[in-house]
C-alpha cells in the first residue's frame, strides 16, 4: 500500500548536511505598547473634513 512510510530514508538521513541557524525569538508587544500605538495613531488622524478641490473646465 502507498500509506506505509519509507523509514529507510529517515534512518539514513545525514544531520551533518543541515545548515546551522541562529534562533530568533519574536516577542509579543505588551498591553502598554499596543495602547501607546493606538493613541499615536488616533492623534495623527486629521481633524474635520478635508478641503474639497474644485476643478474648473476651461471655457472654449
Amino acid at each position: 500500500m502507498a500509506d506505509k512510510l519509507d523509514t529507510g530514508k529517515i534512518a539514513s538521513f545525514d544531520k551533518a548536511k543541515l545548515k546551522k541557524m541562529e534562533r530568533q525569538e519574536n516577542t509579543l508587544p505588551t498591553k502598554e505598547t499596543t495602547e501607546q500605538e493606538k493613541q499615536s495613531e488616533i492623534s495623527q488622524e486629521p481633524r474635520g473634513f478635508p478641503t474639497p478641490v474644485i476643478f474648473e473646465t476651461p471655457q472654449s
